[in-house]
């Protein structure tokens, strides 16, 4: 967006050029969700779409990963070095650590 300032000159642009992305699976059901609760709120059918942080802020709390540290403590109980060289083996061991 920052390439293109004089095309996304303003909040609704970018929110409406991010929205263009959600496509398919989870993405698709979370922007078609977001939608309706815009319209509803607006109350006119139009949407309201508000400021980009708050779009950004609204995608990354819908999408935040709830059980972290307990996915990271389950594959580090049956993680295997396999054909992995170590220094792999190590850099995912270290990733499943932090």
């Amino acid at each position: 967006m920052d390439v293109n300032e004089d095309i996304y000159n303003s909040e609704k642009k970018k929110v409406i050029f991010l929205l263009s992305y959600l496509k398919g699976g989870n993405a698709e059901r979370y922007k078609t969700l977001w939608m309706e609760q815009k319209k509803t709120a607006a109350g006119t059918g139009a949407l309201d779409y508000g400021t980009m942080a708050q779009f950004t802020q609204g995608l990354k709390d819908a999408f935040k990963e709830t059980n972290k540290k307990h996915d990271a403590l389950h594959k580090l109980r049956h993680i295997k070095q396999g054909s992995d060289t170590i220094d792999d083996f190590n850099n995912k061991f270290k990733l499943l650590v932090n």
